[in-house]
């Protein structure tokens, strides 16, 4: 049925922090944003006793930043849905993970200030083609069905290489569970 090993696959590089940014930056920002308070680089530069400067030469731009920041808590998210889904399979895991990982970001205070303190940013950050969230969660619910596929748990009439790009627009799939 399914497997431990089910989140490496959906998730081939886990849920640690992200590795080209130093880790006590990182940490820094993770604290800053779960606080509720606004990532700013310039508090954030301070706070490390580091120059503005050299903060955006290890890290990127704040966009940069919050997006590694955000793309981090999404995997952790998943990989709790899909650990917490084992045992499940085809369209009942797919649905307990998606639903999951919906409810948990519904509960999540600090993302809920983000979104409402810089809306544009968040939107831009959460749903852009191009942001690392986006296409990490397209990435990973492609992995989740194209697994529960293999297994002969899931049939659908869905390509999952185009399917997470038009989910947001009136993408339709006949999905039968076998």
């Amino acid at each position: 049925m399914t497997s431990p090993d089910d989140a490496r696959i959906v998730l081939p590089d886990g849920a640690a922090v992200p590795a080209r940014i130093p880790a006590g930056i990182f940490a820094a920002a993770v604290d800053t944003f779960v606080a509720g308070q606004r990532l700013d680089m310039r508090s954030l530069a301070r706070r490390l006793g580091v120059a503005r400067a050299t903060l955006y030469r290890r890290v990127g731009n704040r966009e940069q930043l919050l997006d590694e920041l955000l793309w981090w808590r999404a995997r952790r998210l998943l990989v709790d849905q899909v650990q917490a889904s084992e045992g499940m399979a085809g369209t009942g895991r797919l649905v307990a993970v998606i639903g999951g990982v919906l409810r948990a970001i519904a509960r999540d205070r600090p993302l809920r200030a983000f979104l409402e303190s810089d809306p544009e940013t968040a939107l831009r950050l959460l749903t852009g083609t191009r942001s690392t969230v986006h296409q990490g969660m397209a990435s990973a619910l492609e992995k989740l069905i194209d697994l529960e596929r293999e297994r002969g748990y899931f049939d659908a009439s869905l390509d999952t290489r185009r399917w997470p790009t038009r989910s947001s627009g009136s993408a339709r799939a006949s999905c039968t569970p076998t």
